[in-house]
């Protein structure tokens, strides 16, 4: 850029100089305005006026999403009649903490020994610490007095082992792989995060089969059900029908 006396001093110099700094202002010109027009065409380039994918586009070059949902003439929000979700205090908490002023804000003088004249509640909820709840089951051993035998106290069921995990924590193991659909990785690094222990893959695996094996019953009183409905019209589950059948005409299941 000239400066204004750098520009004075062409002026002086003549004509001559004037005409040869505006003919160099004008090339230099010439060449910025190709230059944008060829960054300007680059930009405009798309899927649909070019080689590149639709994947370059970006969401700006899209088409704004045009919702699905006809106008409701109702107002967004809340409607009038709808219960409200405000978090309302509890007449009993779990847990109780005092707050008392323990001097003066004016003179400075002790109120350790000075009853409240008013109280204002106020109520935060929260999640407790979560850890896990370790219990010890001791199985004694006494000798009989009369015959000298000695007999051992049984441990509870599925308590089997010096240290294992417990039907809550593995519970909720299962419900994060099946409900949440979360891999054994996933599901032992959300326990882990928790509670400071993760149980192995094996252990986890091991939970989804007792689980399978628990609700067997379940589901064959659930299968019975379906095949004795008489919504049904069938006598035998849909699952068990084959795509080939003699003389059956059933359209076979979808797979």
């Amino acid at each position: 850029m000239l400066t204004r006396d750098e520009i004075l001093a062409v002026y002086a110099a003549g004509p001559e100089a004037v005409v040869v700094l505006v003919e160099q202002l004008q090339q230099a010109v010439a060449a910025l305005t190709v230059r944008v027009e060829a960054l300007e065409q680059r930009l405009n380039k798309d899927s649909h006026n070019s080689h590149k994918p639709p994947s370059s586009d970006g969401l700006s070059r899209g088409k704004k999403p045009q919702s699905l949902r006809g106008k409701s003439g109702k107002k967004s929000g809340g409607q009038p009649g709808h219960p409200g979700q405000t978090l309302r205090p509890r007449e009993k908490p779990d847990k109780f903490q005092l707050h008392a002023p323990p001097a003066c804000a004016h003179c400075g003088s002790s109120l350790e020994a000075v009853a409240p004249c008013a109280t204002e509640r106020r109520q935060v909820f929260d999640l407790p610490k979560l850890a896990l709840w370790v219990t010890e089951h001791q199985a004694q051993t006494k000798r009989c007095p009369h015959c000298r035998q000695c007999t051992r106290a049984a441990f509870p069921t599925g308590v089997s082992q010096a240290a294992q995990y417990g039907p809550g924590i593995l519970g909720l193991a299962v419900y994060l792989q099946i409900y949440q659909l979360l891999p054994y990785a996933r599901s032992a690094e959300l326990l882990r995060d928790l509670f400071g222990h993760a149980p192995a893959q094996g252990t986890l695996a091991a939970a989804l089969e007792h689980a399978y094996a628990g609700l067997a019953p379940v589901e064959q009183a659930i299968r019975a059900a379906i095949r004795d409905s008489g919504v049904v019209h069938s006598t035998r589950p849909a699952f068990e029908c084959r795509a080939v059948c003699t003389g059956c005409t059933r359209p076979a299941p979808r797979r």
